[in-house]
């Protein structure tokens, strides 16, 4: 799969495994919706503004996210799997745990 990126540089091709290292060395290997620390492998490419919303192709608009934050985010923006995290992260504040 080729994959047109636009960056500060002329507009060039870049192969999709090529655009993840790249992306990724941009966000220092963390998923850009919870900031954890993931292998290359675990990351998948997710359009910022979903093409489905009139997103395109291009540099700005990619990131990498978790395999769990890009299932969660889906077609919607950001802004919803923003909101997600934080109403799981209030739960778990709230959550009893019994046992050991």
């Amino acid at each position: 799969m080729r994959v047109h990126v636009k960056t500060n540089r002329p507009q060039h091709a870049l192969h999709a495994r090529q655009l993840v290292r790249f992306v990724r060395s941009q966000q220092g290997g963390k998923c850009n919706a919870y900031g954890e620390d993931f292998k290359i492998w675990n990351l998948e490419i997710n359009h910022i503004i979903p093409k489905a919303k009139g997103g395109g192709d291009y540099y700005e608009n990619y990131q990498l996210l978790c395999g769990s934050c890009n299932r969660v985010k889906g077609d919607r923006p950001m802004e919803y799997l923003r909101m997600k995290i934080e109403a799981r992260e209030r739960m778990m504040k709230t959550k009893i745990f019994f046992g050991e």
